[in-house]
């Protein structure tokens, strides 16, 4: 909303009685009770086109403006994951609505068993936990990767090419467990040449890369296997926590 404007965040109920009136309503509806928290603004608005390809995950490219969000797959997949769906509806020069059916809780709400004490990793003797330097191009992805490894309890540092990740690197160098890279970079050093800079200084250090693009038609000597040494975009929150959590079990840098 460039120019100002409102926006509002309202719930309300919503019963669906049957399988015919889920089909009406959505694809992936069904029968059930929910809620639904519908987001919207008064802005510029979409063009049918953009709106379409919101969550189209084909669509999404490291170095292509305008490409899909890969934020909005990634709630579109969060949203799944809890049994709900997402909608989306815009008029040009009107505004924006986002609608959010997430099913509703049957029976009483456990009581959540208390909270396991956090096990840090030792650093230099000191009680901390793992540092995790992502370097992406395209903001929406660190913030994203940013907040899901945060809320973890790990340590992040980001950078946007390979330049900013070079001197991140070079002043953080002995706290840093592991880097999540983006194979496209912008700036003519790919992912693949940051990796490799960094492997000359610690051939012990982690490496995950990431890229919208199937691992065969990338030019790179290094064998990328999916949920090993290679996340492939779209991903979802399950997917960056379990490649994650796997590298760091490797045996700890000295």
């Amino acid at each position: 909303m460039p120019m100002g404007g409102r926006l509002m965040i309202q719930t309300r109920p919503l019963f669906i009685p049957d399988a015919a009136t889920a089909c009406q309503m959505h694809a992936e509806a069904k029968p059930g009770e929910y809620v639904v928290m519908t987001i919207s603004d008064t802005g510029k608005g979409l063009s049918p086109a953009d709106l379409a390809g919101l969550f189209d995950a084909s669509k999404l490219s490291s170095d292509q403006e305008g490409g899909a969000d890969i934020a909005l797959i990634l709630v579109q997949g969060l949203v799944r994951m809890q049994g709900g769906w997402i909608d989306g509806r815009s008029v040009l020069e009107v505004g924006t609505e986002f609608s959010i059916c997430l099913p509703v809780a049957s029976g009483t709400v456990p009581t959540p068993p208390p909270m396991p004490e956090k096990k840090l990793l030792r650093t230099n003797g000191a009680d901390e936990s793992s540092t995790i330097l992502i370097v992406d191009d395209e903001d929406s992805v660190r913030q994203v990767m940013e907040y899901v490894l945060t809320s973890q309890g790990h340590k992040v540092l980001t950078a946007a090419d390979a330049n900013e990740a070079w001197a991140i690197w070079r002043e953080k160098a002995a706290v840093i467990k592991l880097a999540l890279i983006d194979v496209k970079l912008p700036g003519g050093v790919s992912g693949f040449d940051l990796e490799k800079a960094l492997a000359a200084e610690d051939p012990t250090l982690p490496v995950i890369f990431t890229c919208g693009y199937s691992p065969t038609t990338l030019s790179n000597a290094k064998e990328l296997k999916a949920g090993e040494n290679f996340l492939p975009k779209p991903f979802g929150m399950v997917e960056l926590l379990n490649i994650v959590g796997q590298a760091l079990l490797q045996p700890a840098r000295l």
